[in-house]
């Protein structure tokens, strides 16, 4: 019963002995490749001056004249280095097994480490990818400088807020808040939402956005307009 060399067993074996197979070509027309194929496939160089060697007999039988003592020669030379190299084929055969086998294995591993190499920089460059704040569309004017966003934990009342309490809310940014007073000390107060929006002429979908954090408390500045009414109209009686 055949024995196994290696751990591969003896189906890896024999598939990779296949090689073997051109040293039974008749008269050594076709040895000397087995050992070119070997000294290829596992870098030994011992073997590939052995495919030499055993080319020279294949060489000068092809540029021997038939009838001439060195095709005579050529001939049997040929017929000594078919024999020889079948021999040879079988004994080298264990230590190329062997050989490609550790070679093999030390494949898997690099290419093991590298699959893992691979699979944690994959790794970290998500983690990096979930830590990189996404860049929001936080202000009107993208070059107008930013202030820290703070959450909103409660509505800001547009008619009384001051730029910074403004400025925290999504959408908005200090210079906007800044434009927002503005508008407010012109037209008086914001009525609602609607009247905000269409005042400073805000994006609907920006709009949106904002709109969870905001309300307008108009009490305060109806009494103060009716007020400044009242100044206005008086009559100084003298």
């Amino acid at each position: 019963m055949m024995r196994s060399i290696t751990e591969k067993g003896i189906g890896w074996e024999l598939r990779n002995s296949i090689w073997m197979l051109w040293v039974f070509f008749p008269f050594a027309f076709f040895n000397y490749i087995s050992f070119f194929y070997a000294a290829f496939r596992v870098r030994q160089r011992k073997w590939f001056f052995a495919g030499l060697i055993y080319t020279l007999p294949f060489i000068i039988f092809l540029i021997a004249e038939e009838g001439h003592f060195l095709f005579d020669i050529a001939f049997a030379l040929a017929l000594i280095s078919w024999v020889s190299s079948i021999f040879h084929v079988f004994r080298i055969r264990p230590e190329y097994l062997l050989r490609l086998e550790s070679q093999q294995k030390v494949q898997e591993k690099n290419l093991k480490q590298l699959k893992e190499a691979i699979a944690k920089e994959h790794i970290l460059e998500s983690n990096d990818e979930q830590q990189v704040i996404s860049p929001k569309e936080e202000f009107i004017n993208p070059m107008q400088p930013s202030i820290e966003n703070e959450s909103v934990s409660k509505r800001i009342d547009v008619n009384h807020a001051s730029a910074d309490e403004i400025a925290k809310v999504p959408e908005v940014g200090l210079i906007f808040a800044k434009k927002i007073l503005a508008e407010r000390e012109r037209v008086g107060f914001f009525q609602n939402f609607e009247h905000f929006i269409q005042v400073l002429g805000i994006k609907p979908h920006v709009a949106e956005k904002m709109r969870p954090y905001l309300q307008f408390n108009t009490d305060d500045n109806n009494q103060g307009n009716q007020k400044k009414k009242m100044e206005r109209g008086r009559v100084v009686d003298f």
